[in-house]
């Protein structure tokens, strides 16, 4: 199992809700770490998660930010992705 951790920084279109979503393989895991924000104005704001996925060698893992009221696209400020494993084997 891994402990995976996320924060980013973005801003987006005022009054819209953007979901921030964990995909493995490029499928969607839903209820594992997202985040939804809705933005104020243009300023930047922070959206962070954090949960335990199962996971086998060569899995690929990506976080997605997605507009859920329209299409316009989130503009990134900096973020940060961790991955620790829980159950290591020394």
């Amino acid at each position: 199992d891994y402990e995976i951790i996320y924060d980013i920084s973005h801003t987006g279109a005022n009054g819209q809700d953007y979901m921030a979503s964990l995909f493995v393989n490029s499928v969607k895991i839903d209820g594992k770490g997202e985040t939804i924000r809705t933005m104020n104005g243009s300023n930047f704001g922070n959206s962070g998660s954090h949960t335990i996925l199962s996971l086998t060698a060569n899995d690929w893992i990506s976080l997605r930010v997605t507009n859920i009221d329209a299409s316009n696209p989130a503009v990134f400020g900096s973020g940060n992705f961790i991955a620790n494993c829980k159950n290591a084997i020394v």
